[in-house]
């Protein structure tokens, strides 16, 4: 699959703390919807976590989403960068080859240590 085929996208927002009343889970998906409207793509489900630690991927905005993609429902996951998928870098590239898997993109709107937007953690 190339990224001229992506069409449907999950977007994907967590968030350490709720204190702030969402607005850093809004700003997220904002920046994510951004991302998809420019791609062409649409929207088919966001997935959100508040107050959810980034050492863990047992959360259940982040179960959803990759349920969504296992079932084939997507073509991309899309995250405002990757530290919302995890803080560990060996459980993004767990996740990453879970989408892999199910023929579905992981991609980072922002850069994250150097590297293009759409990376993922197998790329490194």
């Amino acid at each position: 699959m190339t990224r001229k085929d992506f069409k449907r996208f999950v977007i994907y927002a967590r968030s350490a703390t709720d204190s702030d009343g969402g607005q850093a889970i809004e700003a997220q998906l904002e920046v994510c919807r951004h991302f998809v409207e420019q791609e062409g793509g649409s929207v088919v489900a966001e997935c959100t976590d508040a107050a959810a630690s980034g050492l863990s991927t047992e959360h259940p905005g982040l179960q959803k989403a990759l349920s969504i993609a296992a079932a084939g429902k997507c073509d991309a996951l899309v995250v405002q960068d990757l530290s919302r998928i995890s803080r560990d870098l060996a459980q993004c590239i767990h996740i990453d080859q879970r989408l892999k898997d199910a023929d579905v993109e992981l991609q980072a709107v922002h850069k994250l240590m150097g590297l293009p937007r759409t990376a993922t953690p197998t790329e490194r």
